[in-house]
C-alpha cells in the first residue's frame, strides 16, 4: 500500500516537473554550450517521463477497465446464482406448501367422512329403533285385530275342511263298494289304500282301523278267488306298503296281518 502511495506521489511530482519544464525557457545570448547540452538532456528526460506517464495512465485505464469488467461479471454471476437459488427455494417452498396443504385437506376430508359416517350410523340406528318399535306396535295391533276377526273364520274353515274330508271319505267308500260289487278287487284295494291315506292325514284313529280291515278283507278275497284273478301290480303293492309304514307303530297287529297277505300275494 505504501509503495502505491509513493508511486502516485512520484508520478504527481514528475507531472508537475514536466509542466514546469514544458514552459518556454528564456534564451540568453550569453548561454554557454554546456547549458545547451544540459537543457537537451533535461528535455530528453522530460520526454521519457511523459512517455512513462502515458504508459502508466494507459495501464491504469486498462486496469480500471479490467476491474470494471470483472466487477460486472461478478455482479452478473452473483445475480444469476441468486436467481437460481431463489427459483430453487421458491420451488421447494411451493412443493412444501402444496404437500402441507394436501395433508391438511386429506386430514380434513377424513374427519368429515368420519363425522358423516358417525352421523349416518346414529341416524340409521335411531331409524332402526323407531322402525322396530313401530313394527312391534303395528304387529301387536294387527295380531289382536286378526285374531279377533279370524277366529270365527278359522272355525268355519275347520268345519269346511272336516266336511270336505267327510265328503272325500264317503266318495272313496262308495267307489270301493262299487268295485267290490263288480268283482274288481284290485281297484277296490286301491280305494282302500286311498281311504287309509286320507284317514292317516286327518288322524282319525277309528277310521284307520276300518281302512286296515277293508284292505285286509280285499286281499283275502283276492287270494281265495277261484279261479285266481289278476294279482295287484307292483305299483299298488308299493302304495300299500308305504301306507302301512305310516300306521304300523299304532296298529302293529292288523299291519302285520296285511303284510303276511301281501307276501302270500307275491308268492302266489
Amino acid at each position: 500500500m505504501m509503495n502505491k502511495v509513493m508511486m502516485i506521489v512520484f508520478v504527481i511530482v514528475v507531472f508537475l516537473g514536466s509542466l514546469a519544464l514544458g514552459a518556454t525557457p528564456t534564451t540568453h545570448p550569453s548561454a554557454s554550450q554546456s547549458d545547451q547540452i544540459t537543457i537537451s538532456l533535461l528535455q530528453s528526460e522530460l520526454n521519457t517521463v511523459r512517455d512513462f506517464q502515458d504508459t502508466l495512465l494507459t495501464t491504469v485505464f486498462w486496469s480500471l477497465g479490467t476491474i470494471a469488467t470483472i466487477a460486472v461479471l461478478l455482479v452478473g454471476f452473483g445475480w444469476y446464482s441468486n436467481f437460481r437459488v431463489y427459483e430453487r427455494d421458491k420451488a421447494s417452498l411451493s412443493q412444501e406448501l402444496r404437500s402441507h396443504l394436501d395433508n391438511e385437506l386429506a386430514a380434513l376430508s377424513t374427519k368429515i367422512e368420519q363425522s358423516l359416517n358417525e352421523s349416518r350410523d346414529s341416524a340409521n340406528k335411531l331409524a332402526h329403533e323407531q322402525r322396530e318399535e313401530l313394527s312391534a306396535r303395528v304387529n301387536k295391533t294387527l295380531e289382536a285385530t286378526v285374531t279377533k276377526s279370524v277366529a270365527p273364520l278359522s272355525a268355519r274353515i275347520e268345519m269346511l275342511k272336516s266336511g270336505h274330508a267327510e265328503l272325500q271319505y264317503a266318495i272313496l267308500e262308495i267307489n270301493r263298494e262299487r268295485w267290490r260289487a263288480k268283482g274288481v278287487y284290485t281297484n277296490a284295494l286301491r280305494e282302500g289304500v286311498s281311504i287309509l291315506n286320507l284317514t292317516t292325514a286327518n288322524q282319525q284313529g277309528w277310521r284307520i282301523s276300518r281302512a286296515l280291515d277293508a284292505i285286509q278283507a280285499d286281499l283275502k278275497v283276492l287270494l281265495e278267488q277261484k279261479p285266481p284273478r289278476a294279482a295287484p301290480d307292483a305299483e299298488l303293492l308299493r302304495d300299500i306298503s308305504s301306507a302301512l309304514d305310516q300306521v304300523s307303530q299304532d296298529n302293529p297287529i292288523p299291519v302285520n296281518a296285511i303284510k303276511d297277505l301281501l307276501a302270500r300275494t307275491r308268492a302266489g
